[in-house]
Order: C-alpha cells, then sequence, then structure tokens
C-alpha cells in the first residue's frame, strides 16, 4: 500500500519582510511538527537552503509593470473612499506616489499613467482596479510560470507572508486557478487603514480582534470566517533566552561600560521623522547634563532603522561619541529599494539584548512600544517639533493623528516629552523607577494589537493552517 505523502505548504515570500517572522523563527519547526512539508516559495535574492530549509525559487520574471501603477490607483482611490466613509481626512496623508515627483522619462509616463487611471476609475468604480490589475496579471509570462511551478510542485495551501506586493498576484492566482487554497498574512499594525491591501486570497491572517474588525470595516466583501486570528510571530524571539547575548560579550562588543545605565534610541524612517536627528541631539544633550550632576553616568544605544542608509545623524553621533553607543541593525541589501534590504539571522540577537540592556525607549510613535513592553520596560514618544522652521508638509501632530494610534487605551500608555526641556527631569524621575513604573495601560495596548499569546502565534497559525487544510 503506497503511503501518504505529507500536505504541502508553500509559505509565499514575495520579498525580505517576511523572513525575520517566518523563516527565523519557530514557524517553519511548528510546521514540521504539525505534519506538514513545509516549502519557501521564496521571491527575494536570499538563499534559504543554506539555512536549511527547502525552497522553490519563483520565476525570475516581474509583474506587469501597469499592474504596480494600478496598485498605486487602487490605494488613492481606497483612502478616498476611507475619507469619506469614516469622515477623517487622515487618510489623505498615507497618499505617497514614488514616482509622483521624478523627471525622468519613464517616470513621467509612469505618474501620467497613474493620473490616466485616476481619472478613469473613481470610488463607484474601486473594486474594478483590483479585477483589471489580476487580468492583467493572469496574462503576463510570470503568471504561466507560477502555474507551472505549481503544477510540478503540487501544494495543498499557499500562505503568502504579506499583503502588499504586487509580486504576489500572480502565483495567487495561478493558486486559485489550479484550485490550490490560498492566505495572506497582515503583517504590521498600521497597514489596513493605509488601504495596503494588495491580494485577494481564501483566508486571511490578522493579529487580533482589533485587526479583524479593521479589515471587516474596510474591506465589507470579506467575510468574517475568512479572517483568523493569529496574533503576530515577531516577538517570539524575545522569549528565547538563548537570543539574550552575555552581559560580558555584550558589552566588551560595542565597548560599553557597565557601570552606567543605558536608554535606547531607535530611528524611524526618514519619511516618518525626517527630524529624529535632531530629536537624538536633544536627548543627547539632556543626558549631557545629568551626567554632570549624577554620579550614574547614562548612555545612549542608538539603532537605526533597519532601511535608513542616510548620513543625517553623523554629526550628532560625532559630537556625543562619549555617550552615545551605535549598534547598527544586522541586515543585508540586495538592492536598492528599502524592501530588498533583508534580516540577518544575527539580528535577532542583537535586537533582543539591545531592548534587554536598555532601560526605556526614545523614538517618535514607533512600534517599539510593544518590543519593550514584553521586557517590561516604559516607552518616550517624543512630541513636538524640533526647530522652528521645519517642512511645512511635515509635523509631530500628524503623526500622531494616524489612524494605529487610535488603538490606544489612553494617553498613560506611553510617556510623552512635550518639550526638549522636558527631557532631563523627565528622565531623572523615571530612570531610578526600574521595575515600579505603572505600565498598566502600555499593557493593555499590547493585548488589543496582539491578542495571541506572542510567545505561542507560530503554534496558533498552523493550528488554523491545519483546520484549513
Amino acid at each position: 500500500m503506497e503511503k501518504s505523502r505529507k500536505k504541502r505548504v508553500f509559505v509565499l515570500l514575495p520579498d525580505g519582510i517576511g523572513l525575520k517572522n517566518f523563516a527565523y523563527s519557530d514557524f517553519p519547526k511548528k510546521g514540521v511538527q504539525n505534519g506538514f512539508e513545509v516549502v519557501f516559495w521564496n521571491k527575494t535574492s536570499f538563499n534559504l537552503t543554506e539555512l536549511g530549509f527547502s525552497e522553490v525559487k519563483l520565476p525570475n520574471l516581474k509583474p506587469f509593470f501597469v499592474s504596480t501603477i494600478l496598485k498605486n490607483v487602487k490605494t488613492s482611490i481606497f483612502l478616498d473612499y476611507f475619507t469619506l466613509k469614516f469622515k477623517d481626512d487622515t487618510y489623505q496623508s498615507y497618499k505617497f506616489t514614488s514616482y509622483s515627483t521624478s523627471k525622468s522619462v519613464k517616470d513621467l509616463f509612469k505618474n501620467y499613467l497613474f493620473r490616466f487611471f485616476l481619472l478613469l476609475f473613481d470610488n463607484r468604480f474601486r473594486n474594478n482596479i483590483q479585477k483589471l490589475i489580476q487580468f492583467l496579471e493572469s496574462n503576463t509570462t510570470y503568471y504561466s510560470s507560477c502555474k507551472s511551478q505549481l503544477a510540478v510542485e503540487k501544494p495543498d495551501f499557499i500562505f503568502c507572508t504579506n499583503q502588499r506586493h504586487v509580486s504576489a498576484i500572480a502565483p495567487l492566482l495561478a493558486a486559485a486557478d489550479l484550485g490550490i487554497p490560498t492566505s495572506t498574512f497582515i503583517f504590521s499594525w498600521d497597514n489596513l487603514p493605509k488601504a495596503t491591501l494588495v491580494l485577494s486570497t481564501d483566508y486571511y491572517f490578522v493579529w487580533s480582534s482589533y485587526m479583524k474588525n479593521e479589515l471587516l470595516s474596510y474591506y465589507p466583501a470579506i467575510k468574517g470566517e475568512q479572517i483568523k486570528i493569529v496574533g503576530t510571530p515577531q516577538f517570539e524571539f524575545y522569549y528565547n533566552p538563548l537570543n539574550i547575548i552575555p552581559e560580558e560579550e555584550f558589552f566588551f562588543k560595542y565597548n560599553m561600560n557597565k557601570e552606567w545605565d543605558y536608554v535606547c534610541f531607535s530611528g524611524d524612517d526618514i519619511t516618518t521623522s525626517p527630524f529624529d536627528a535632531f530629536y537624538l541631539r536633544d536627548l543627547a544633550a539632556s543626558i549631557v547634563k545629568i551626567n554632570m550632576v549624577q554620579e550614574k553616568k547614562i548612555g545612549i544605544i542608538f539603532r537605526r532603522c533597519p532601511v535608513d542608509f542616510s548620513d543625517r545623524y553623523n554629526q550628532v553621533l560625532e559630537e556625543f561619541k562619549d555617550i552615545i553607543v551605535v549598534i547598527d541593525p544586522a541586515w543585508t541589501s540586495f538592492g536598492e529599494c528599502w524592501n530588498e534590504i533583508m534580516p540577518t539571522v544575527e539580528d535577532i540577537r542583537i535586537l533582543t539584548s539591545t531592548i534587554y540592556y536598555s532601560k526605556m525607549v526614545f523614538n517618535l510613535g514607533s512600534s517599539m512600544v510593544f518590543d519593550f513592553i514584553i521586557f517590561g520596560k516604559p516607552c518616550f514618544y517624543f512630541n513636538y517639533n524640533p526647530v522652528l522652521d521645519f517642512n511645512q508638509n511635515w509635523s509631530v501632530q500628524k503623526i500622531y493623528k494616524f489612524i494605529h494610534f487610535k488603538s490606544m487605551p489612553s494617553k498613560k500608555a506611553v510617556f510623552w516629552i512635550d518639550t526638549k526641556e522636558s527631557i532631563s527631569p523627565m528622565l531623572l524621575e523615571l530612570i531610578n523607577y526600574e521595575g515600579k513604573l505603572d505600565l498598566t495601560e502600555t499593557q493593555i495596548w499590547f493585548e488589543k494589537i496582539v491578542s495571541v499569546s506572542p510567545s505561542t502565534t507560530s503554534s496558533v497559525i498552523w493550528e488554523n493552517i491545519t483546520e484549513l487544510v
């Protein structure tokens, strides 16, 4: 009698975003433990066989260029729809087209097509844009090559690691046409209000009940039974003590003083916080004043945003090199675009240890608040415009009006820095209250956004896949 084969699950990696969550976490191991053959359907330049995983490389082909333009059109129109539906102009602030101000002939042509399609489609026909994108993609060589791959490989289920990439449309269409069930993971807590849902799949995996309600509200055509609440694997690493570098090794490697207290400054991308270097300067200058009068010294661990390779911090880092320790993320670049910059396994230990050895984190509206609360540590949000003559298209008030901040249970979820003059007294008051701060509201916020136990997320995802397969 022929032995029945294991069910095959293709984990679709359209870009490097999913590497950390779904290749470096317990996710592959848990899949095997649940009796599946786990195969990464890999569009990235990263060779996952080097990590001992089974992979099938997606065809080295690209989506039809018009599909990407139509995706941007769709995003713009859905943001208009959200604005009208929820009577909130904040959705307009999410509009962004990378080639809208470019002077190259190629991008001018793309911009012309973008504006043409915006005139052709409006709010009434927003759902037709997805149909047009799917029609275009289903007539590409990329689609037919994906279909041929699937016909040979015969997976039983497709799990896509993020919902926003055009390069995942053709593979998922090919799967659907072959009767293979498909799903996608909403990979970040702020994605749904930004109208970044590019894919149409049989099932949608979300972090929480809060995110499920968002998905149903923004996309009424999706049914409740299609949505699975699974949490997110991005926090699993923090529950493994092996990811904490021993103190002697960590402090020696980065030339840190074990007698000092360290706070973390977590950098943002240059679009979200173009004046990040000013905030770092204000924090550093405040700590210099504290160190002049306090015997216990304070230092700063500076971790830049992994996709920010700008030189905007250089002057501040040089000026305050006596108190700032630079611990760069261990990411690898395979191209010039932000989604071609990929994390390495090493960065998991670096990030975990950075949080573990820091007393608190300072940033502008970052989700690092959730990483730090897992370790019972507070987050400080800068809440002032750092310079008088700043870009009028940007302000700190605009940042905190973003829709995802409405999930905050109260303003007590973080500590707000309303002026640079308030940094020193706040820091002096709170740094000596380690473990005694009331972080109840922060914990409530975390549990609201990540409703499934973050230490068991991989298992929960596979339990849902098991039921669906």
